[in-house]
């Protein structure tokens, strides 16, 4: 994001939480829940088979666009097993937003005439072949490693995004995957795994031990501090290394957990939410599946259903990116300046 677009992009924000005004600024749209492949922690692919038609997504982005929307993050399932997918990034970006792709890099080949307009593809790579193929499956290292070659050489900002597990919490493996990203001038963004969701499938069976995830947590921040390609600031990961419990993704209102616990205030459903290939819309992705009370986007519209999202009871979470999110929302200068320089828009 060029500096021009980041002062007006903070300066709207600003505006928003000084007339105490909801806007979507950034929604995760899930356009489909199919995927070509078998992830082992994953089962987003055994969810609810229907989604949106082309006019529907259309419908969607045009009223995104109205009440403020700045970033599009399309993601699935797999969005490039959509034969639509290059007119909805090209959709997008005619509307002026900023349009991320997030994908395990199968199809990019394949489809690399039509995802050009991306502001930025984000692959999903979690270490060596063999840390990855674990987390993963077989042949998929080799698979994101000719979509990385390929998007570099046709000129699409790239990231790498890899949730930390038993697999790949090792320095080695974190060493591996920044390494590779000086190689092809890319960020990382470095995750937990989310384990509550019912789409986490044996995600549980793959979580570190605690004392591995906080060593992991700390090379992270010293590794950010010597300017090494993580996307995420220090203070997002800090605050991750304070998390009280790594078995919980969230803590909400009255949870004794709240007491010990010092973060952003949770903008979900207030300024980023997150929307399914059905039409539901929820605060964000950590509770996007059917048990959270949301409304439908397509039945009620987006502005009524994004207004409902943000009455939810959700106080904290150990989501980096969600992390990072709350607080470039809380107007925090370190965080907004690594925005800036890293996100793109």
């Amino acid at each position: 994001m060029g500096f021009l677009k980041s002062l007006g992009f903070g300066m709207d924000i600003v505006k928003a939480r000084l007339l105490r005004r909801r806007a979507p600024f950034l929604v995760q749209f899930s356009i489909t829940n199919h995927c070509n492949a078998r992830c082992n922690y994953c089962n987003y692919y055994e969810q609810y088979e229907e989604e949106m038609t082309t006019k529907e997504i259309f419908s969607i982005l045009d009223q995104l666009e109205e009440l403020g929307t700045k970033r599009i993050n399309i993601y699935g399932g797999e969005p490039l097993v959509r034969k639509d997918i290059g007119q909805v990034i090209d959709y997008v970006r005619s509307k002026g937003m900023g349009c991320a792709l997030i994908s395990n890099g199968y199809l990019v080949p394949a489809r690399i005439d039509e995802i050009k307009n991306l502001t930025k593809l984000n692959l999903s790579l979690d270490g060596t072949r063999e840390a990855n193929d674990a987390n993963r499956e077989a042949g998929s290292f080799d698979k994101v490693m000719r979509a990385i070659e390929v998007a570099t050489r046709a000129g699409i900002p790239l990231m790498t995004n890899f949730p930390l597990t038993k697999y790949n919490v090792h320095p080695e493996q974190i060493d591996f995957l920044l390494n590779l990203a000086e190689k092809y001038n890319y960020k990382c963004s470095i995750l937990l795994l989310k384990l509550e969701s019912v789409v986490s499938r044996d995600a549980k069976n793959f979580v570190p031990g605690d004392e591995d995830l906080r060593r992991a947590l700390r090379k992270i921040i010293e590794e950010k501090k010597k300017g090494r390609p993580v996307i995420l600031s220090r203070l997002a990961y800090e605050y991750c290394l304070r998390w009280p419990d790594y078995r919980k993704d969230r803590i909400e209102a009255g949870e004794a957990l709240a007491a010990g616990v010092k973060g952003p205030r949770c903008w979900a459903g207030r300024y980023h939410c997150v929307i399914d290939p059905n039409g539901d819309l929820y605060p964000c992705s950590v509770v996007n599946y059917g048990g959270v009370p949301h409304l439908n986007a397509l039945e009620v519209g987006v502005k009524k259903a994004f207004e409902f999202a943000g009455e939810h009871n959700c106080l904290y979470c150990s989501v980096p990116s969600k992390v990072e999110t709350n607080y470039m929302f809380s107007l925090r200068p370190s965080v907004l300046i690594n925005v800036a320089r890293g996100w793109g828009f």
